[in-house]
């Protein structure tokens, strides 16, 4: 069996012993360029999502024929459906492994914000003190409200950190949260989202992006939320409305935002400038380049999954993080 490892990840992590993965012969690809010429025979392929374009896309669709089965380092899986899948090939994520780096990311983000350390590095910069307006606008994170979208992994994440500050924690997910979380103030149905914004003084989606989530929460969904409230973004970019959110901080209405990910993200990665991007060109929103999953243990457990995969491939079993398209 050949295997293709076409990630930014350091491929000796995925060297299997012999144990692992008996019988297959993995290739390393690091450019576009050098998938189609070793496609042929490929069973399976380990790839990241930011890999994952139409030129990708078009090399896995129409040059694998014997392709079985992909596996994404990443947990989204919008960038695949987007540029396209084979039909009738098994596809596996790495849901549940990033929950705990990548909420982290998204409360520092938003503890950064309520203690204006963006508008401190500015003064910074240009050597001015101003310590009474900075202190004046400072937020503590006790008290507050935050409505978490979503309670998967990185929901739940959240929701811990959250409470650890005491926060009002809000959870709205399709799924009710379990009797006795201690982690969940609040639970409102994904129906009625509107009414869990209301009052709310940060939002993180932790969802992924789909034709139901895209642009879900917009001017409207702002609106609801209490005046000087934080948007954090470390789900998929599309699912706040980027230009909805630079009006509600114009007019004053939102304190800040933190965001990770972007609408224009694979534009971002092919060297499209940022020069005039508004988000990028103002001192009430952090701006990180889709790094919150960074600097955790995440690889060795993807690992893992990968070869019990393969494992239960082997043996006929049901694959761990499959995923089911409609």
């Amino acid at each position: 069996m050949k295997a293709i490892y076409f990630t930014h990840f350091g491929v000796e992590l995925f060297a299997p012993t012999e144990d692992e993965a008996p019988g297959v012969e993995f290739v390393r690809v690091d450019e576009i360029e050098e998938l189609a010429p070793v496609a042929k025979d490929c069973e399976m392929i380990v790839v990241s999502g930011s890999r994952y374009n139409a030129e990708a896309a078009d090399v896995i669709c129409n040059k694998m024929p014997d392709l079985k089965w992909i596996q994404s380092t990443a947990i989204g899986t919008d960038r695949f459906t987007t540029a396209g899948l084979p039909d009738d090939v098994l596809f596996t994520n790495a849901a549940g492994f990033k929950g705990k780096t990548v909420s982290e990311h998204g409360f520092a983000m938003m503890l950064a914000l309520f203690h204006r350390i963006p508008w401190v590095e500015r003064n910074r910069q240009s050597r001015d003190w101003d310590r009474k307006n900075i202190r004046d606008n400072c937020i503590s994170a006790e008290g507050k409200s935050i409505v978490i979208i979503g309670y998967g992994s990185i929901g739940q994440e959240f929701a811990r950190k959250a409470k650890a500050f005491d926060m009002n924690v809000v959870v709205v997910s399709r799924k009710t949260p379990a009797a006795d979380d201690p982690n969940v103030d609040i639970y409102i149905p994904f129906s009625n989202l509107n009414e869990a914004l209301k009052g709310a003084d940060v939002v993180a989606p932790c969802l992924p992006l789909t034709e139901d989530t895209k642009y879900m929460i917009s001017d409207a969904e702002l609106a609801l939320m209490n005046p000087g409230a934080v948007a954090i973004n470390i789900a998929r970019g599309g699912i706040y409305e980027e230009a909805a959110i630079i009006r509600a901080l114009e007019s004053g209405h939102l304190g800040g935002a933190g965001i990770d990910v972007y609408e224009k993200e694979e534009d971002y990665e092919e060297g499209a400038s940022l020069e005039n991007e508004p988000l990028w060109a103002r001192d009430d929103i952090i701006v990180t380049p889709h790094m919150a999953s960074a600097g955790g243990p995440v690889l060795p457990p993807i690992r893992d999954l990968v070869f019990e995969n393969f494992r239960r491939m082997n043996a006929g079993e049901a694959l761990k993080n499959l995923v089911e398209f409609d």
